[in-house]
């Protein structure tokens, strides 16, 4: 067909018998931009009050089934096992010495919360945890009152370590003075004040730790 004929039988609405997408006159197919879009799928509407229920008490029937199938896999050792504070779903984890969650699993619960997790550092020569409070700074008083449960170490004034730039000073204790070789009774006012390792005042360790500074 001409130009001319094409644009009469346009004008006209007669079709030519070539479906879309076709070159009338060489056949040949015409490539389009793109591709047609798919329509959207609408979106699943929320779960309801009821399912969601329905769904948390089916877990918790999961839960319990799972829970009974470890303890019976387990046997004597389920003592071990204590429930993971960071499961949706229960798991369990061990609670004994050696058996602790790997750094890199603990690294990723930290990724999974948006934490950084906790730097590393080289142990320093010069000081240790101290020994008394075992690095917490603190120790139980046995008190009931508010706010006394737990006060400061006196030994590692609260810092929690012993060494260089935190020498340990430790508490005072009256030691009574030598008695007389002929059975005498002491004199008065002559208690002395010796340190926790005997060391009397006056000492150049007085007070003073013997593992740093000798005796």
């Amino acid at each position: 067909m001409s130009e001319l004929e094409n644009g009469i039988a346009e004008e006209m609405g007669v079709d030519n018998g070539v479906p879309d997408g076709i070159d009338p006159e060489t056949g040949e197919i015409i490539e389009q931009d793109g591709e047609p879009e798919a329509p959207e799928a609408a979106a699943p509407p929320p779960p309801t009050e009821k399912e969601i229920e329905a769904r948390m008490r089916a877990l918790e029937k999961q839960a319990a089934k799972h829970a009974a199938a470890v303890e019976k896999i387990m046997g004597d050792d389920f003592a071990m096992l204590v429930p993971s504070p960071v499961d949706w779903t229960p798991g369990f984890i061990f609670n004994v010495p050696g058996m602790q969650p790997m750094p890199e699993q603990v690294a990723a619960l930290h990724a999974i919360l948006g934490e950084a997790p906790p730097a590393e550092y080289p142990d320093d020569p010069g000081r240790e945890a101290c020994a008394d409070c075992q690095g917490s700074g603190k120790l139980k008083t046995g008190s009931r009152v508010p706010n006394e449960e737990a006060l400061s170490c006196r030994f590692c004034n609260g810092h929690g370590w012993v060494g260089e730039g935190n020498m340990r000073v430790a508490p005072l204790q009256l030691v009574p003075p030598p008695q007389p070789n002929n059975g005498g009774s002491p004199e008065p006012n002559t208690l002395q004040v010796a340190d926790r390792w005997g060391r009397p005042i006056g000492h150049p360790h007085y007070g003073l730790e013997p593992a740093y500074v000798g005796t």
